[in-house]
């Protein structure tokens, strides 16, 4: 008796252009993301200083006379600031979710760790990863390279070892580290959705 239906023989995908499916799907590249430092901290400390003085003419001079002058000086000044800033330029890809999985189960939290985090946070909360070595483990693996001040060449990644020396050092900030975890965490944890209306074709 004919139904009008599709049969499981007609549903059926032909493997061959399944694969193709596949392989075209596996061919996509990696998430990129990247983080700038700036070579001198206090330039970055003082690039913040005069933002917020942007900001607070912003806010106070609106009404006073000639206050389009001094949002543009202050403006200037600021633009002209960043242009002496030189940066190092940290780069990061995606590993895949699968790999960032088995970083993790191997660097579990210790039982101190735990605790600490639970007094600190409250006994429903719990740490999924040890806070002291996964941060260098997982910039390790998504580092790809690194833009040095000055220069437009990407230089080679740096290894496990020297981010664990990178992260003694008195010349990076905790903040700084902090950030740098996060931007490379960034490469598998945002997601490449694009949605339509997003793209102004709603």
């Amino acid at each position: 008796m004919l139904t009008g239906g599709t049969t499981d023989n007609e549903r059926r995908p032909d493997m061959a252009d399944q694969e193709s499916v596949l392989s075209e799907l596996l061919k996509r590249p990696r998430r990129r993301t990247s983080i700038k430092m700036a070579a001198d901290p206090n330039q970055a400390a003082r690039l913040a200083e005069l933002r917020d003085e942007l900001g607070e003419l912003k806010q106070t001079i609106r009404r006073d006379a000639g206050w389009t002058d001094k949002i543009a000086e202050k403006t200037a000044e600021v633009d002209e600031f960043v242009d002496t800033i030189e940066v190092w330029e940290f780069i990061f890809e995606s590993v895949g979710s699968q790999a960032i999985e088995q970083l993790e189960a191997k660097h579990p939290p210790t039982a101190k760790q735990q605790a600490e985090h639970r007094a600190e946070n409250g006994n429903d909360t719990r740490l999924t990863t040890n806070p002291e070595t996964f941060p260098q483990v997982l910039l390790a693996a998504t580092m790809t390279g690194i833009v040095k001040p000055g220069e437009t060449e990407t230089s080679p990644p740096l290894t496990f070892d020297e981010i664990k020396v990178l992260f003694a050092s008195e010349a990076w900030t905790q903040n700084d580290k902090v950030r740098m975890f996060w931007r490379a965490r960034e490469a598998d944890a945002t997601t490449t959705q694009m949605l339509i209306g997003d793209l102004g074709n709603d």
